[in-house]
């Protein structure tokens, strides 16, 4: 290998550059990074595979033992920071990242990586009562806690069905001829057999079923419980598991071959329990049974996987009166660690979910020695760990690693010419079209269900157009049909006219759109590819009629997190005849589905019978006219900074009319209908949009409904709104029974649904129709979901 540095004139006068080098092969990983931009020749040297090797066999290897590192507090969901102690470094602050936040590591380490799972909320972030489950978010990440990198796992075909008969559950493991880590991702199909896929790190950037002969079905069922992690020794990946669906009570390990990437089973050691649980001490398989149904504590190593042969490591009997008992009965679940001190004892520690509350204040992290049954409590006062706010943080232990948690899989896959060329040509294409093109290959389909890719594709065709009238009267079981096909199918026409009320849609955001119902919650769909998610609302209905609308929900966007958002807004009391009233304001994001309240509250009353408006990155309401406060103003919520404002709304004449607010071609318009007079006005306020007083508007459009029956106040509609306008600059009207267009330039107004020849063929009044606008978008609704009963 060429030496780094240049040459020394003289001889002797420099250290030699492969002292230097074993030297950082014993340095923690983070400091080996910074000496990487010594130059390009270090960086290249303390970059190379053998380096890396090296550095993992030196640098954990001075008293035999490996650090822990502690995870955010998964109670607090403020808490983003990774510590990390050993026994030659206190505790320090590694991470701060929000995507940490609320995380769990569902795999042990391996070579110093480990994959996390970063749920939306502790608590479910939508219960739908109409289908009988729940659901939270889940995303998966691997990280390496001695250098602080994460790297977002792509998303994996979808597990159908409810936990926990139906899941995924993941296990990392390192394959030494190919020099790289493998995450093998396990998921079940509703009453298919269970699959499997594998990702490769910094690889093709998309998962492959395994390449083992035996590839189609799991020999068993992995569980995937909390508690349950997969275990990466002697060349294999490690899940408790059952051997049938329905549990019978017996337990197998299965085992997957890096190497070979085939499946096998191993019978876990005769034992007394079937409660029992894995881990790995010392580079192999380590099984341990649950305290709470067993009288001894008993820690098993596997010797040989071949065989299937188990050794008894140590034994601690519970019912003896002995440091160890004590502290071990403490807790319900005892997990083993490490092997410390060159073999000689245990590190244990208990769950801190599962620390009974009258010992609180009890051991956290212990050292067991097998041979004296001593115990050395780390978090005592005196001791090598006093950090107690690290008590109920989950542990777990690392080594010090420069493996790098690879590139993100968009880089990946985006990396070639190739790629980046088909994805110009593809960007092109409608949705439906991109829907039946993912199952050309792998290599397409990764590309299709980007999230880069995805961008790319509304920027290019997401443009507004009507494209969809969608009716139902099933809360859950919305149905989208196009306008040209109501149009030629009269059956459909009627199906589509069944609401017996009339229901507003906001407007598309990124080609997903809300739809409310007033007895559970709201769905957030895109109508092209039918992805959907259903979201429970924060308030409550009232029970009686003069508290009514309560509340309103809209979807905006926040531009600077690039993340769509719920905003609700609610009245928590009102009272029309004294004035008084009470309102709140909650957000949640789609990507963590976390409600927060925002403070403080609205400062002025708003309609709350019609969803708001979203336009440039922030929501607007009208003002409550009933209310002296909320009269002639508008209420604007900047959604990137969380907070209102009022912006004066547009001088009217008084009269018993109603003002809505509007949003057309990506702006902002107020809409005024006079019921007395039949007429619609649009104002225009010129971008940007100042608080100012309410002179700035422009008087746009003055339409007289009156003209037409089917549009007049008077008779058919109650209430009227602008959905879009088109290419010629007509302005589409929405009753709830009739779309028309009307054209400024003649000021004609067209009625295309329904037309005469399709009313006159109806036998009875239709009902109401529910129209939204379309965009062809391929944005997602949600991001990767479990659901559980």
């Amino acid at each position: 290998m060429d030496p780094p540095c240049k040459q020394a004139a003289e001889s002797g006068s420099r250290v030699p550059d492969e002292l230097l080098e074993d030297i950082f092969a014993r340095m923690p990983a983070k400091s080996v990074q910074r000496c990487r931009c010594l130059s390009r020749a270090w960086a290249a040297a303390l970059s190379s595979s053998a380096f890396v090797d090296r550095h993992l066999r030196l640098a954990n290897r001075r008293d035999g033992s490996r650090s822990l590192f502690f995870l955010p507090d998964p109670d607090s969901g403020d808490d983003t920071t990774v510590h990390a102690w050993s026994p030659r470094r206190p505790l320090v602050a590694v991470r701060r990242d929000e995507r940490l936040r609320r995380v769990a590591a569902v795999t042990r380490q391996c070579r110093g990586l480990v994959v996390l799972e970063a749920k939306g909320e502790n608590l479910p972030l939508a219960c739908n009562p109409a289908r009988g489950h729940c659901s939270y978010t889940v995303d998966h990440y691997v990280y390496n806690p001695s250098t602080g990198q994460v790297t977002a796992l792509p998303e994996g075909k979808e597990a159908s069905g409810v936990w926990p008969q139906n899941h995924a559950i993941l296990g990392l493991g390192y394959d030494p001829s190919i020099r790289k880590h493998k995450v093998v991702r396990l998921y079940c199909r509703g009453e298919l057999p269970p699959a499997c896929e594998v990702y490769v790190l910094d690889s093709t950037g998309y998962w492959r079923p395994p390449s083992g002969a035996d590839r189609t079905m799991l020999p068993a069922w992995a569980t995937n419980y909390c508690t349950d992690q997969s275990v990466f020794a002697q060349g294999h990946v490690y899940w408790a598991a059952q051997p049938h669906k329905n549990y019978t009570g017996e337990r197998v390990v299965m085992s997957f071959s890096m190497a070979d990437e085939v499946f096998g089973i191993l019978r876990p050691p005769d034992m007394d329990t079937t409660h029992w649980r894995i881990t790995e001490l010392g580079g192999r398989l380590c099984l341990f049974k649950d305290i709470s149904a067993v009288c001894s504590y008993d820690i098993w190593i596997l010797r040989d996987p071949l065989t299937g042969a188990w050794d008894l490591h140590c034994r601690i009997n519970l019912d003896a009166v002995s440091p160890a008992a004590t502290q071990l009965r403490c807790s319900t679940s005892v997990i083993p660690l490490d092997i410390v001190d060159d073999g000689n004892r245990v590190l244990l520690r208990p769950e801190p979910c599962n620390i009974r509350r009258e010992n609180l204040g009890a051991h956290q992290l212990v050292v067991y020695d097998p041979a004296t049954g001593d115990v050395e409590d780390l978090l005592a006062d005196g001791s090598m760990i006093t950090h107690h706010t690290m008590m109920r943080r989950p542990a777990a232990p690392y080594e010090e690693s420069l493996e790098s948690t690879g590139r993100p899989h968009e880089d990946i896959i985006f990396s070639s010419t190739s790629s980046q060329v088909l994805a110009q040509v593809l960007r092109r294409l409608p949705a439906r079209i991109l829907g039946r093109l993912k199952c050309v290959c792998r290599t397409w389909r990764a590309i299709i269900e980007s999230g880069r890719f995805i961008r790319l594709h509304y920027e290019h065709t997401g443009r507004s157009t009507l494209a969809r009238v969608v009716l139902s009267s099933m809360p859950y079981d919305w149905q989208f049909a196009s306008l040209d096909s109501c149009l030629n199918d009269l059956k459909l026409a009627c199906q589509m006219q069944q609401l017996h009320r009339r229901v507003v849609s906001s407007k598309p955001c990124h080609g997903l759109l809300l739809i409310a119902h007033n007895s559970y919650g709201v769905h957030v769909c895109n109508p092209v590819t039918g992805a959907q998610v259903f979201h429970s609302l924060p308030f409550k209905q009232p029970s009686d009629a003069a508290a009514a609308h309560p509340g309103c929900v809209g979807l905006g966007y926040d531009l600077l997190r690039e993340e769509h958002i719920i905003i609700v807004l609610a009245y928590k009391s009102r009272n029309f005849d004294t004035g008084s009233y009470s309102m709140e304001c909650s957000i949640r994001r789609l990507t963590d589905c976390m409600t927060k309240k925002v403070a403080p509250s609205p400062p002025i009353p708003v309609t709350v019978d019609v969803p708001p408006v979203y336009a440039g990155g922030k929501m607007y309401w009208m003002g409550e006219s009933r209310f002296s406060a909320g009269c002639s103003s508008i209420l604007v919520f900047d959604i990137c900074r969380e907070s209102f404002d009022v912006l004066p709304a547009p001088l009217t004449m008084g009269d018993s009319g109603r003002m809505l607010v509007a949003e057309l071609t990506g702006q902002v318009r107020v809409v005024h209908i006079c019921p007395n007079t039949e007429t619609m006005t649009i104002w225009h306020k010129q971008e940007p949009v100042t608080l100012n007083d309410g002179r700035g508007w422009t008087r746009e459009h003055w339409i007289q409904l009156g003209q037409w029956p089917d549009f007049s106040l008077r008779t058919e509609a109650r209430l009227v709104i602008p959905l879009a306008v088109d290419d010629a600059g007509r302005v589409l009207l929405d009753t709830g029974r009739a779309l028309g267009y009307y054209d400024p330039r003649n000021q004609t107004l067209e009625t295309v649904y329904p037309t005469t020849s399709s009313s006159l063929q109806l036998n009875y009044r239709p009902g109401f129709f529910f129209a939204v606008l379309c965009e062809d978008s391929l944005v997602r609704p949600n991001c990767r979901q479990r659901q559980y009963f």
